[in-house]
């Protein structure tokens, strides 16, 4: 199981038959061996080994362990404009992000004709095509990056360049 740091709660349901004593190691230093079900909050990223140990009335026991991994949540921001009048404010367009595994930012005309692409996510686009100064108007990017379980994301939308 997977989850979040906006998404902490985790419910963990015991599916054991017949048990009459349990043990949570809830892999996070708390042990609990009241509760049957578990409801515990994992606020840190990481990954959590948990493991319940059950006993029957005549001693048998099992046990069960598994992983859940709490990832920290990707954050970025795209600016929806850009002024690349060499004032020094505003004058590229560029993915600001926190804790993302970056591919690469396509930008295209709106014919589609790629007319900016990068793998440098510190690199920003200064509104030119080729050296050729592109035209004010709207633009449309395309963000590829890799989620924390290394699934492939894709964002889109657009930026408007204004001179």
């Amino acid at each position: 199981q997977n989850t979040d740091i906006l998404n902490p709660i985790v419910s963990i349901t015991n599916n054991s038959f017949d048990a009459s004593k349990w043990l949570w190691n809830l892999g996070d230093n708390q042990l609990d061996s009241i509760n049957y079900d578990i409801i515990n909050t994992y606020d840190q990223a990481g990954t959590y080994l948990i493991s319940l140990l059950v006993k029957n009335q005549y001693g048998c026991s099992d046990s069960l362990s598994k992983e859940l991994k709490v990832l920290s949540k990707t954050f970025h921001y795209v600016p929806s404009s850009f002024t690349p009048n060499g004032d020094g404010i505003n004058d590229g367009f560029k993915i600001e992000a926190e804790d993302l595994n970056f591919e690469s930012l396509t930008v295209f005309d709106r014919w589609g004709k790629t007319i900016y692409f990068s793998e440098d996510i510190n690199q920003a686009w200064d509104g030119s095509t080729n050296g050729i100064i592109s035209k004010d108007g709207t633009y449309v990017w395309v963000l590829r990056y890799l989620d924390k379980l290394d699934n492939n994301k894709v964002d889109k939308g657009s930026v408007t360049l204004i001179r």
